[in-house]
């Protein structure tokens, strides 16, 4: 039976019974240099690592979420969000761990499409560290299988990968969908004797995963996973032993500098777990910081306010109800601080601008209310800006189309990816039952505490 202590951070299992060699698999979030980070991981590698590399290098299996594209090939592909990519000398930052396994099922892998990906895939290739959750081909996305002291152990690598999700046979990243994930579980579990799943999922920013979130992973465990461990909120979230197993939502940023912003996505945390034989014997949660040049661990005191706060998050997961609760009071604040500018953002890159303006004009003549009057205002401004007229000869015509793009892109986004589907309905939902604001106070403060914007 596991066991979760928080005055430790360490996850016991009483069972002694267990048979076989002991072997270790540590998993990093998520890893994407910039600013000092890229200087750093490409010159003095080692040293960025500080005091967690021991612990890095003395697992046998070790796991990093590389959010980025390696290198300068490839064109950047239409879709909402950034475009990651660091150079091509900034692998020397896994090299030097030296990391065993890739997991490219994320967000960014295919940001600068099929080419961006192969060069990514060439130069981890170089450097001796194995890939998984993404691929050229449907050959090429296939768990990522190895024997460690006679134990057959399956990574599992899986995303909502937005517009890098593969389509077919074509290139891209091994999609999270939970029946047909927890079928392909189901059958791996019966040809090896571990099967660990990473996936990259969910709501950014937030301490508290969706519900959906919940659901999916604990499917997985159902399935036969041994062991689920997130990524992608960019801050860390809590832990759960779901049926003896231990689920893992979000280990937050790792080698991902965000200098501003709550501190949370400044703080992260390794999930270091020793196995004897196939058993699960003993998980480590080793915490750490985000410096502008560096990561490092947690002084005594920083480490016990970490392990304080993760506690708090982990015991909402405990109640399914709670975590229903607490994504209520977020799909409020969302509604209120964000809705109407995301909305009228894809409305000025989308729509006709005079017919726009027309109706923006009509409705700030007829409306009171310096709210709603500021946010059609803003709405307007970003109308004139993006649709003033060109000077000859620059090009306007694919500008607009450009903005079109980008417009059907984020729009695309939000009916095709789980994580903002899902909080619109459930915003607007409330909004249309009258709910809006009736999430409870615990929850609302919690949102606070971790300064979600």
């Amino acid at each position: 039976m596991l066991t979760l202590d928080w005055n430790t951070g360490e996850i016991q299992n009483s069972a002694s019974d267990a048979d076989g060699a002991p072997w270790s698999v540590v998993v990093a979030g998520d890893w994407a240099p910039r600013g000092g980070h890229v200087q750093a991981l490409t010159e003095s590698p080692t040293a960025f690592y500080g005091d967690l590399l021991p612990l890095l290098r003395d697992a046998d299996l070790s796991l990093v979420n590389l959010e980025c594209v390696l290198g300068d090939g490839g064109t950047p592909i239409v879709k909402d969000g950034p475009h990651m990519r660091a150079p091509a000398a900034a692998v020397a930052g896994l090299a030097a761990v030296p990391f065993t396994l890739a997991c490219l099922a994320n967000n960014h892998s295919m940001d600068y499409g099929s080419e961006g990906l192969a060069q990514t895939l060439r130069l981890l290739r170089e450097h001796d560290i194995a890939a998984v959750g993404a691929g050229l081909s449907e050959a090429d996305r296939q768990p990522f299988c190895v024997i460690i002291k006679d134990v057959r152990v399956a990574v599992v690598n899986v995303a909502e990968g937005e517009e890098g999700r593969a389509r077919g046979e074509g290139p891209g990243v091994v999609e999270l969908a939970a029946g047909c994930t927890a079928q392909h579980i189901a059958g791996l579990r019966q040809q090896v004797d571990v099967v660990i799943v990473v996936a990259h999922a969910g709501r950014e920013f937030v301490p508290v995963p969706p519900p959906y979130i919940q659901r999916a992973y604990r499917a997985l465990i159902d399935a036969g996973a041994d062991l689920v461990v997130g990524h992608h909120p960019h801050v860390p979230q809590g832990v759960e032993i779901y049926h003896d197993r231990p689920i893992v939502y979000s280990l937050g940023n790792f080698a991902f500098w965000i200098p501003d912003g709550s501190p949370y996505l400044r703080l992260g945390y390794l999930f270091a777990a020793m196995f004897r034989g196939p058993r699960l014997q003993s998980v480590r949660l080793v915490p750490y910081k985000i410096e502008p040049g560096r990561l490092s661990g947690l002084a005594q005191s920083e480490q016990r306010a970490f392990l304080d706060a993760l506690e708090r998050v982990s015991g909402v997961l405990a109640t399914p109800a709670q975590v229903e609760e607490m994504w209520d009071a977020y799909a409020d604040h969302w509604y209120r601080t964000a809705c109407a500018d995301e909305v009228s953002t894809v409305a000025a890159l989308l729509a006709d601008g005079q017919a726009l303006g027309r109706a923006l004009l009509s409705r700030l003549a007829t409306t009171s209310g310096p709210g709603l009057r500021g946010q059609v205002l803003r709405c307007l401004l970003r109308l004139l800006i993006n649709r003033l007229p060109p000077e000859p000869g620059d090009g306007s015509d694919s500008l607009a189309a450009e903005q079109s793009r980008r417009g059907a892109a984020i729009l695309h986004n939000r009916f095709d990816t789980p994580a903002h589907r899902a909080l619109y309905l459930r915003a607007l939902g409330r909004v249309m039952r009258r709910e809006s604001g009736s999430a409870p106070a615990w929850a609302r403060a919690l949102l606070h505490e971790w300064e979600v914007a």
